[in-house]
């Protein structure tokens, strides 16, 4: 058996892990963007094979499975790359503990369908929950091996192996929603999807764990505090995140919280693709400069800059030409949506510039502070915007949660940053110049809106496409200092041709 090999910060030289870091995060972001790509053609076809109930069961299980993947497989990996220093002894040991672990949060899934099925009254959910227990328990037999190809750096691997899962997952739900799976569909993409990354992780990292003695006390211990930690932020990010679906769901039954969980997911789809993609990167590369200010400063607010500079023009786009966007996305017959896609754009906005701000804690290993800030100041303020939105049915729930993520915007960044080497002015400057671009650019496209083509569709989207894209370069060029910052952008891409690491 053998172990993929982890590289210390010592065996890195100073230029070769900024030079590994852009292109690990250029090719998780070129993975992403062929993940993204795959998502959106199912999503095309399933919308017209599926009905907004169909998604709004799926929902109803969607976020509490969603929940268990990610405490039971992202936290245990991020607490592995937060720990270069860790043995295969210490894997090992954290493996048992994590089987162990997924087996209870597997068990709670399944038997938590039966409670979602009495709250939404809506018995279909016990079938959907049980198969995301099983889809579960199936990341245990990768986490940690997916953890150690990263910590080595190895992401072009990974997402290969990512990407193959992903299509014969898409292939299979969509054949099983033409011969009248129904909501079936989607559970049955979970599954696949999970089953065919175990094969390939486990055969691309030809490691498997044993029962042993001799891991490091301080080192199993640190990871497991971690874990636990990153848990606990997991779980109280998902506790936000829940009270809008909960109270539309509770509200306007399946049809309405499909129509507002597709609207939500399609708003923050810009900003989740490529933060999921980079966030690993991120994380395993800061993790290593904690130590030099210099350096991860750059790294971070570098860091910060692209991730919004992708995402945030993007959000901009979906919400203003939210018409057109629904009916090419998903068809005439979500047209309802286009209200909640327009109110959870601005949600997503603000909400990316947080999120994004988060690295510097992570890379820190300071979840406990993410931790504190998701429990005592978000999970409040996301409650009572929704109880205060209730009285207006859905689209006031959608209101409110774009009102509150825009006041916790600010104040959540300069909590990220407090204690670390990074000031606030100097984060809020490397994300303001795509802010501010991607707000001129919209405002540029609303202005221009009676010019463009009456009816929503995909001419009306391609011209108003072009027509933002234009507005949000012009933008982002013609602020202070714009040219030089393209020109840093064009300098580091060229550096990544095989010329230069010859």
């Amino acid at each position: 058996m053998t172990e993929p090999k982890a590289e210390t910060a010592t065996e890195l030289a100073s230029d070769e892990l900024g030079r590994r870091t852009v292109a690990s995060g250029l090719v998780a972001l070129l993975a992403r963007t062929a993940h993204s790509a795959m998502l959106l053609g199912a999503s095309l076809v399933l919308a017209r094979l599926l009905t907004p109930a169909d998604f709004g069961v799926f929902a109803m299980v969607a976020p509490l499975g969603s929940l268990g993947t990610e405490v039971g497989n992202q936290s245990f990996q991020t607490a592995v790359l937060q720990r270069p220093e860790a043995n295969r002894a210490d894997i090992n040991a954290m493996f048992w503990f994590a089987a162990r672990v997924n087996l209870l949060i597997a068990t709670a899934v399944a038997a938590a369908g039966w409670g979602l099925a009495s709250f939404y009254h809506e018995p279909r959910v016990i079938g959907v929950a049980a198969a995301w227990a099983a889809a579960i328990y199936l990341v245990t037999l990768t986490a940690l091996q997916e953890a150690q190809l990263k910590r080595a750096m190895r992401f072009t691997e990974v997402s290969a192996v990512q990407l193959v899962s992903l299509a014969i997952s898409v292939a299979v739900s969509i054949a099983a929603a033409a011969r009248g799976a129904g909501y079936w569909a989607l559970p049955i993409q979970v599954l696949v999807m999970e089953a065919c990354r175990a094969i390939g992780i486990h055969s691309l990292s030809g490691w498997w764990p044993w029962r042993q003695n001799g891991p490091s006390p301080g080192s199993l211990a640190a990871m497991q505090r971690s874990w636990r930690a990153l848990a606990g932020l997991r779980m109280a990010t998902w506790i936000n995140e829940q009270p809008d679906l909960a109270a539309v769901g509770r509200i306007g039954g399946a049809s309405a919280l499909g129509l507002y969980g597709t609207a939500r997911r399609w708003a923050r789809y810009p900003f989740d693709e490529p933060f999921i993609a980079i966030s690993d990167v991120a994380v395993a590369s800061l993790s290593r400069l904690s130590t030099e200010a210099d350096r991860f400063n750059r790294f971070v607010t570098r860091g910060m800059s692209a991730m919004l500079t992708i995402s945030l023009p993007a959000i901009a786009l979906v919400g203003v030409e939210a018409p057109s966007v629904i009916r090419v996305l998903l068809g005439p017959q979500w047209a309802l949506a286009v209200p909640f896609m327009q109110l959870l754009s601005v949600a997503a906005l603000a909400s990316a510039l947080a999120r994004t701000s988060q690295w510097i804690c992570l890379a820190r290993a300071r979840t406990d502070r993410l931790l504190r800030w998701s429990l005592l100041v978000q999970a409040p303020v996301i409650l009572l915007a929704v109880l205060l939105g209730w009285k207006w049915g859905p689209l006031g729930v959608a209101a409110a949660m774009a009102a509150a993520q825009v006041i916790l915007a600010v104040p959540a960044i300069g909590y990220n940053v407090q204690g670390s080497t990074i000031g606030v002015g100097e984060a809020l400057r490397a994300m303001g110049r795509p802010l501010i671009a991607s707000l001129l650019a919209a405002a540029i496209l609303i202005g221009l809106g009676d010019r463009l083509p009456d009816s929503p569709g995909g001419p009306r989207l391609a011209l108003a496409s072009v027509v933002y894209l234009v507005g949000y370069a012009g933008a982002w060029l013609a602020m202070p200092g714009g040219v030089t910052a393209a020109r840093e952008t064009l300098a580091t891409l060229w550096d990544l041709r095989p010329a230069a690491r010859s």
